[in-house]
């Protein structure tokens, strides 16, 4: 329905018959640079100050702090939906840490602390092992079972507020910037001035990086130095009273069995991950335990699991995004070749979305129910095919032992064989591979924005008139 709405709004049949026009000065209107320097402007503003990342380990220096941000920075130019996905994780976690509080009889929790508390905002300093970083969830398990103060935990919004060291007057710079830049295409449109696929793109940004901004309303930006708790309890008396629950060996922390929920694209992308680790690329730290959330968790949508109704959440506004971009369907290209090559890619980042969703519903909602179902109606063991029942306990063969261990192996490749990190091969193979083609989609639109900029409509160069909106201006 966006595309529709947008394609309605900026395509104009008169553009088909323009004379196309190579790199224009800017005297006589807006020219290729101002162009540019638009979008690049607002892109830049939008990623730099919508960014909040997590509580950064003990002792960084400020150069390490700066060149992670920039990291992120540019991950967020190359791939907002992504960081759009991070914000929206947490802030239904922030939403369910607040009912869980508020369950429990522990008043004063609130949505900033929910964001505060998984951002590593909060650092257990136990007296028998070395500090480490709590979520929101192992907050709520250490303080309703006394381990811990929660007076301690249940500081003052106010206080969240004074470690926050967002720059309010770059959001305000960002924001005048944005709705200048989406002012100005709109009218565009109206006055049937060309417009770039670039100057299109910048828009689908600004879409992402709208609803970032919102989901992470709450979340305080530059926290350097978080609140260190010290419980009542050894370490070893804690995981001692949570029982079996608490045997396996950690992978992040000791308090790894409480509140270790994933989003399933948490687990392809740790997969994806993974296969860089084993070719010795690794991006994430090797310490045990981590001295650091990382910044690239994807946390469920939904309570308790991820749930269809979840993951649709979570497709709708990136069909918004990738709508967007399809709404230039009816722009002049400077060769029929790339208009080609723009409308399958556009076509395939929107079919791509609407795939994930189908594959992962299928996968970890429908698929164990028709399972159940089937072996409800086989029996248990065996399978009757009239007259021969055959066991389903055979020794299987070498060959299938084999083709077996190596499947395993794909299922879950991470270095400490983490149990949370299984994945189907039904699932995290048809995805792997509409990602890695959603990957050279996505990148044949950012090139095709900037080499586009060499032939543009004659009318992509016009100024608006706001004189046709504004009398006498």
């Amino acid at each position: 329905m966006l595309a529709f709405v947008l394609y309605t709004i900026l395509s104009n049949p008169n553009h088909s018959t323009e004379q196309l026009q190579g790199w224009t000065s800017p005297p006589d209107g807006r020219g290729t640079i101002d162009i540019i320097t638009s979008c690049f402007l607002t892109i830049s503003l939008c990623a730099w100050t919508m960014l909040c990342l997590n509580v950064s380990p003990f002792g960084t220096s400020r150069i390490a702090r700066f060149l992670h941000k920039v990291m992120i920075f540019c991950e967020a130019i190359l791939g907002p939906e992504f960081i759009f996905q991070t914000s929206l994780g947490q802030w239904a976690s922030a939403r369910r840490s607040v009912s869980s509080f508020a369950a429990s009889g522990l008043q004063g929790w609130t949505m900033k602390h929910g964001f505060f508390a998984d951002m590593g905002g909060y650092v257990l300093d136990p007296p028998d092992f070395p500090p480490f970083p709590l979520n929101a969830k192992q907050l709520h398990y250490l303080a309703t079972r006394g381990y811990i103060d929660y007076a301690v935990v249940a500081i003052t919004p106010d206080t969240i507020d004074d470690k926050n060291k967002s720059d309010e007057m770059a959001r305000i710079i960002t924001m005048i910037q944005v709705l200048w830049f989406v002012i100005d295409t709109i009218a565009r449109a109206v006055q049937n001035l060309a417009i770039s696929t670039l100057e299109l793109s910048t828009i689908a940004y600004v879409w992402c990086s709208v609803g970032t901004s919102f989901f992470w309303r709450y979340k305080p930006q530059g926290i350097n130095v978080p609140v260190v708790i010290v419980p009542k309890q050894t370490m070893a008396k804690i995981l001692v009273n949570a029982g079996p629950a608490a045997a396996a060996t950690y992978i992040s922390t000791p308090m790894d069995f409480v509140g270790l929920e994933k989003h399933h694209w948490g687990l392809y992308w740790a997969h994806w991950f993974n296969i860089l680790y084993h070719m010795g690329w690794n991006m994430h730290t090797k310490k045990r335990p981590v001295d650091k959330i990382s910044d690239d968790q994807f946390l469920p949508l939904s309570a308790g699991s991820n749930s269809i109704l979840g993951t649709l959440k979570l497709t709708l506004p990136k069909l918004g995004f990738a709508g967007i971009h399809i709404a230039g369907w009816g722009f002049l290209f400077p060769t029929s070749t790339e208009a080609l090559l723009w409308h399958i890619c556009t076509i395939y980042i929107m079919a791509a979305m609407i795939m994930y969703w189908l594959i992962d519903t299928y996968t970890f909602q429908l698929h164990p129910i028709l399972r159940r179902r089937w072996h409800t109606g086989l029996g248990q063991g065996k399978i009757t095919t009239g007259r021969n029942t055959i066991d389903e306990e055979k020794q299987p063969s070498a060959l299938l032992v084999k083709a077996h261990k190596v499947a395993e192996k794909f299922r879950n490749n991470s270095p400490d064989k983490d149990p949370g990190l299984y994945v189907p091969l039904k699932s995290v193979i048809p995805i792997t591979f509409v990602a890695a083609v959603y990957c050279l989609a996505r990148g044949y639109v950012v090139i095709d924005d900037l080499v586009n900029l060499r032939l543009l409509p004659a009318s992509a160069y016009q100024s608006v008139k706001w004189s046709n909106f504004i009398p006498h201006i």
